[in-house]
């Protein structure tokens, strides 16, 4: 019995086994011409995704659905038979789809696609032997995607690919043998690994995947050509040869290679496009001995990019208006000499090795200029004129004729490899921040213009040679130069940075007479190069009311002088000053050690030389206020008190804050008010010093539980410099200007708002005439703008 049941068990073992495999190897045949979803066409019902399909001789199926199956197999036989696709049904083959020939003469297999679509892993047609018997692949406006190989067997004639309307045929493999009737198709090559392009003619010819195509002789395309994001076309004694009537495109998202002898375009016709999009990147490693490829028309992204990178010397055309340029290979690369300008709207790279020319051209560059080989300038003129942050940099220290400044961003032009200019730096607009090694040198005999609050240099800046120079420095949101007369050689080299930083802070007093220093600001003067050590100079420094180093700065300018910082303390002074208590300027002879310098009193009563408050704000904060205030250079505070307000006149205090420092350095506050008023609080911080002198910011208004509609302005009209703003929106970086009536940017700040309705104090330049201005501003998702008087 035992014996019995193992027996039985291994039989239904083995049918278990045999019924699996006839699910997997499921097979049905097309026995009768009709819709595949008629089960009558079937010898096994209608095919699913598991069917090995099998199309007998003399049978054509009609796909009248969303058809799949595993593979397909049309037999070969007397008479015709085929496919056709419907409307806008749809085939999928996981696997091959197999054509064998006919074997009477006339007689064809035909898989017709008209506005559907046909996708299989592999396609192969047989072999004729006859070109009477045909097997043809004809597409309409629809698209058949063959993610594997091609393969038509046979002569010319005996099988083909037709195309009867402007369908499209994507290729993932080779394509190989019989005959294409291109008409208005397109063929898109997709392999994410090589491909060999088809040797034949093209209406459109399109490529996309990752992998390289490489094209196997001369190419005519009659219609456009599209490189796809991520694709790479190399181009290598060959060409595409745009060479038909009417208007073409050459479109380039992803990235061609033209090496060699290969050639882009040969020859013209009408107008020809070559577009390189915002991922298109066109390497030019030879072509012929010139640059871009010859068309009649250009449109490059700015975030594209072309590389010249030839080992022969290459002419980059003045005709186009280029993103991002970078040159590689050790031929000269040079811009061409016809006409006074170019234009890159991306970032100029030179590579390693590499030598740009730029002869007499103006550039403009609204990227950065990053120099890892060599820049021969000519009297070129370099300017960066970008509305967004700028980069001089490389490993190659670039020496310019004449560099032009003109960022409209707030961050202006970074620095990141020292560079010089030895014709005229002009700062127009933007502010050129530079770094201790990352500095710009004026060399001999070379000048600065136009600089200002909008563009000045923040770090330091050299000059080289024995002129008498203003070196133009700032910190960022001030212009506050400093002046020196004509060393004895050309080999000498100063160095001089704005520093807003306490000059107290630095050191104490050491000498009679000089009872304090600018708690704001001082200027720090370096000889770096001196020959023959023998330099004695006139140093001039001075003040205005743009300085930002509040009021009551200057009491009495008579009283002003210029010390001098020698590494340990303030040890000496002296200068004449002139001009009034709100602008003049101190001048010192007789220097011959360089080392910080600042103002200085010689009257202790006379000058304070204080700190204003700084990033004085106030911040809904839930159901509270948190009210923000910073003192740069914190000395002799006895304490801050936060006073509130409901109309603005009459205050009381709600809280005492204790300095934390005294030590002349800068400190920061922030005290969080947990019952505000119901509706509108106004607040204003109340510093009071050690002597009973009392300080007071601007007020600051709050509207607690209803959020702004646009910007409020406090007070308007503004007299003075002082003006409140609020607004309500998310947290995040904001840009504010201030416009004048001729839509020339007067001030400018950034702002990183952590969310809500903020109430902050901004000091307007005092420069400002009186008049209507526009205060804008914009960050993610929020733009506001409202108009002001100023009236002086």
């Amino acid at each position: 019995m035992k014996k019995f049941l193992q027996s039985n068990k291994q039989y239904l073992l083995l049918a278990l086994f045999i019924m699996a495999a006839v699910v997997v190897n499921a097979q049905t045949t097309a026995v009768a011409s009709g819709n595949w979803n008629n089960s009558a066409t079937w010898s096994a019902g209608i095919p699913d995704a598991s069917d090995a399909v099998t199309i007998n001789n003399g049978v054509t199926v009609t796909v009248n659905t969303t058809a799949v199956c595993a593979s397909i197999t049309i037999n070969s036989g007397g008479t015709n038979a085929g496919i056709t696709i419907s409307g806008t049904n749809s085939l999928t083959v996981s696997g091959a789809v197999t054509v064998n020939a006919p074997t009477t003469d006339d007689r064809n297999r035909t898989i017709s696609v008209g506005s559907g679509s046909l996708t299989c892993a592999s396609m192969s047609f047989g072999n004729p032997s006859n070109n009477t018997r045909d097997i043809n692949l004809t597409i309409g406006t629809g698209t058949v995607t063959v993610t594997g190989n091609l393969a038509m067997a046979g002569g010319a004639g005996e099988n083909a690919v037709t195309f009867s309307g402007a369908g499209t045929l994507n290729l993932g493999g080779t394509f190989t043998g019989g005959t294409v009737n291109i008409g208005t198709g397109t063929i898109r090559y997709t392999s994410s690994g090589s491909q060999e392009i088809r040797d034949m003619d093209y209406n459109n010819l399109y490529f996309s995947g990752a992998g390289t195509k490489t094209l196997p002789g001369d190419i005519i395309v009659t219609g456009n050509v599209l490189v796809e994001e991520g694709a790479v076309v190399t181009l290598g004694g060959s060409d595409i040869d745009v060479d038909v009537n009417g208007a073409r495109s050459i479109t380039i998202n992803g990235t061609v290679n033209i090496n060699g002898n290969g050639r882009l375009v040969e020859s013209q016709g009408n107008t020809k496009t070559l577009i390189l999009g915002a991922t298109g990147v066109l390497n030019i490693t030879d072509n012929g001995g010139t640059g871009l490829p010859v068309l009649n028309a250009y449109s490059f992204d700015p975030a594209s990019t072309v590389n010249f990178g030839s080992t022969d010397a290459q002419t980059i055309e003045n005709s186009v208006t280029y993103g991002n340029l970078t040159t590689s290979g050790s031929g000269t690369k040079t811009l061409e000499s016809t006409g006074g300008s170019m234009t890159f709207a991306g970032t100029i790279t030179i590579g390693s090795g590499t030598t740009l020319a730029s002869n007499n051209k103006t550039m403009n560059v609204g990227g950065g200029f990053i120099n890892n080989g060599t820049f021969t300038r000519g009297t070129s003129t370099v300017v960066l004129d970008g509305s967004a942050e700028q980069e001089i940099g490389g490993s190659t220290s670039t020496v310019f004729t004449n560099l032009t400044v003109n960022n409209s961003s707030l961050t202006g032009v970074t620095v990141s490899n020292d560079f010089s200019v030895d014709g005229t730096l002009t700062l127009t607009d933007g502010i050129v921040n530079t770094s201790a090694g990352n500095y710009v040198q004026i060399e001999d005999n070379a000048t600065v213009s136009g600089a200002s609050t909008d563009s000045h240099v923040k770090g330091p800046i050299r000059k080289a040679g024995n002129d008498a120079f203003t070196f133009p420095v700032g910190s960022g949101t001030l212009y506050s130069p400093l002046t020196i007369t004509a060393p004895n050689e050309t080999g000498d080299v100063f160095e001089a940075t704005y520093m807003r930083s306490s000059g107290a802070v630095l050191g104490s007093i050491s000498v009679s007479g000089l009872t304090q220093v600018s708690n704001c600001e001082y200027w720090d003067l370096q000889e770096v190069a001196d020959p023959g050590n023998n330099n004695t100079l006139t140093v001039t420094i001075g003040w205005f009311p743009g300085s930002g180093c509040g009021s009551g700065y200057i009491t009495d300018y008579t009283k002003i002088t210029l010390a001098h910082f020698n590494g340990t303390t303030w040890s000496d002074f002296g200068g004449v000053p002139s001009g009034n208590n709100t602008t003049g300027t101190v001048q010192r002879t007789g220097i011959s050690s360089f080392s910080p310098f600042t103002l200085g009193s010689t009257e202790a009563a006379a000058n304070p030389l204080p700190v204003s408050f700084s990033d004085v704000k106030a911040v809904e904060k839930g159901n509270a206020v948190q009210i923000d205030w910073t003192n740069l250079t914190e000395s002799d505070v006895e304490s801050y008190i936060i006073e509130r307000s409901a109309n603005g006149v009459d205050f009381s205090a709600i809280a005492t804050v204790a300095p934390r420092s005294n030590q002349v350095d800068r400190v920061s506050y922030s005290y969080l008010d947990m019952a505000p008023l119901a509706g509108t609080n106004f607040y204003r911080i109340k510093a009071v010093e050690l002597d009973g002198k009392s300080i007071y910011t601007r007020n600051l208004r709050v509207d607690i539980g209803r959020s702004p509609k646009g910007i409020s302005l406090y007070p308007n009209p503004v007299k003075g410099q002082n003006l409140t703003i609020g607004f309500s929106a998310a947290r995040g970086m904001y840009n504010l200007q201030v416009v004048n009536n001729g839509g020339q940017v007067v001030y400018r700040q950034q702002m990183n708002h952590n969310g809500g309705t903020i109430s902050q104090q901004l000091n307007l330049p005092a420069s400002l005439k009186s008049g209507v201005y526009s205060l804008l501003i914009s960050g993610d998702n929020y733009k506001e703008s409202r108009m002001f008087v100023v009236q002086q």
